[in-house]
């Protein structure tokens, strides 16, 4: 046998809560863990802060260098690793060379599940950033590249990584156990996640759309005119609490169109949320130009929008019968998303990348 039939997912701590940050590397965990048998490695996110004396430079040395010791030491020979984390992960803490010679002396083969593309989280512009060449030569070693969909895997194949190394996934995979009733008829909007004006500064405006009922979860709580705060829950139990609506799946600074860079990050990535809302049942609202919307559009699980404007007359045009429809098509695509198929497949299509 190619690898001695063991698997190990690696990724950094994560507070996950009440937010999606430590989410979805759990839940790929998890699903891996119950197919697979896989194990669990997990280092921190980032080193402590050393600052300016002697003593605490060598501390941090100290620490960086045992947490690396440390995985080198239970990471067994021959296993197939599946790594996780953004770039910052791979990058600043384990650094691509290390990664690249411990798992040549190990004798592993791996694959990379891309969680975020770099500087995602400081709005940088996607179109020109070019992506670290320590990442493009440990990518030619793996068995394969999990990418976010389509869009993701042309950004990445037009900075150096192999085509054929790029598997997309679809949508990340939801798991929750709440008990779930079906989901009723709506035409409320629901936004879950961070909704500080810092992050989704398009909330200020929701008031000028006064025809459309605005619902939100998640944390902080500000208050925004026109919007009614929900409260916050852990990523697990808020499917228990979406009993109806559509889930909005838009970011920006303007119900206008997705601008700014964490709106234009939506030509790129698949946002968790979306995860959430069809795990939950319910259909989705997109931007036309996003991503994900030929795989709204494909599985007729949401509606499409150029602009939140335009809500309120779309809305009203949905009866009851319509909204039962995309209903059923989201549930159809939920019971996926708990069953973790999207993992396995895009998983197992790496496991036979040199069967």
């Amino acid at each position: 046998m190619w690898y001695n039939g063991r698997m190990v997912t690696v990724f950094d701590v994560r507070d996950g809560r009440f937010n999606a940050w430590g989410k979805a590397p759990g839940d790929i965990a998890r699903i891996l863990g119950e197919r697979f048998g896989c194990r669990v490695v997990q280092v921190p996110n980032r080193l402590p802060s050393c600052g300016a004396s002697l003593f605490r430079r060598i501390w941090t040395r100290l620490v960086w260098e045992t947490t690396r010791l440390r995985f080198f030491l239970r990471l067994p020979r021959r296993d197939f690793v599946v790594l996780q984390g953004h770039f910052v992960f791979f990058y600043r803490f384990m650094g691509y060379t290390f990664l690249r010679r411990i798992l040549r002396l190990k004798k592993c083969r791996f694959c990379i599940v891309v969680h975020d593309l770099p500087g995602h989280l400081t709005g940088d512009d996607f179109s020109e950033y070019a992506l670290p060449s320590g990442f493009v030569e440990l990518s030619e070693r793996s068995d394969g590249v999990i990418v976010h969909n389509p869009s993701m895997l042309e950004w990445f194949a037009q900075r150096g990584v192999d085509r054929e190394k790029l598997v997309p996934l679809g949508l990340f995979d939801y798991l929750c156990t709440a008990r779930r009733e079906p989901v009723a008829f709506s035409r409320d909007v629901i936004y879950a996640g961070n909704i500080s004006p810092d992050k989704s500064p398009f909330l200020l405006q929701l008031g000028e759309i006064s025809s459309v009922r605005w619902l939100l979860y998640g944390t902080p709580s500000p208050m925004y005119p026109g919007a009614q705060y929900m409260g916050s829950f852990p990523p697990d139990e808020l499917p228990s609490h979406l009993k109806g609506g559509f889930g909005l799946v838009w970011d920006g600074d303007s119900v206008d169109t997705c601008s700014g860079g964490t709106g234009e990050y939506l030509l790129y990535n698949n946002p968790h949320k979306m995860s959430l809302y069809l795990a939950s049942d319910l259909p989705v609202i997109t931007w036309r130009k996003a991503a994900t919307a030929p795989f709204v559009e494909a599985n007729g699980v949401g509606i499409l929008v150029d602009s939140l404007r335009e809500l309120p007359g779309v809305l009203a045009s949905i009866d009851e019968a319509r909204y039962a429809e995309l209903a059923a098509n989201a549930a159809k695509m939920g019971a996926k998303l708990r069953s973790g198929f999207h993992t396995l497949k895009a998983v197992e299509h790496c496991l036979a990348a040199r069967a």
